[in-house]
């Protein structure tokens, strides 16, 4: 089971997220559009999705999706898992949230 969520870097709210089976590129895109449908389908200007370098967020469809809502992108550097340090905080803060709830969805 895989897992995509949005997270504010600034309020640490979860603002988008997404299931799947499969590391297919759709379920980046639909925890993305969460928020910005949200909005009525605009996005502040100045925005940055910061993300690892998995398949679905370097792909190009996704990438697409970024681009078509003026959203910049940033990626963690090769190696570097520091880069990517707020969304761990928020995985190992957060227990009655997401990592509650995708221990019931896989072992129950």
């Amino acid at each position: 089971m895989y897992l995509a969520v949005i997270i504010d870097a600034h309020s640490r709210r979860v603002l988008g997220h997404a299931f799947t089976e499969s590391l297919a590129t759709d379920f980046a895109i639909a925890a993305l559009e969460m928020p910005v449908l949200r909005r009525g389908g605009k996005c502040e200007l100045g925005l940055v999705l910061h993300s690892n370098r998995n398949v679905q967020y370097a792909s190009e469809r996704f990438r697409a999706r970024l681009a078509a809502h003026g959203i910049r992108a940033s990626m963690s550097r090769c190696g570097n898992c520091h880069d990517y340090r707020a969304k761990r905080q928020h995985d190992t803060s957060s227990l009655g949230g997401f990592l509650t709830l995708k221990i019931e969805l896989v072992y129950l």
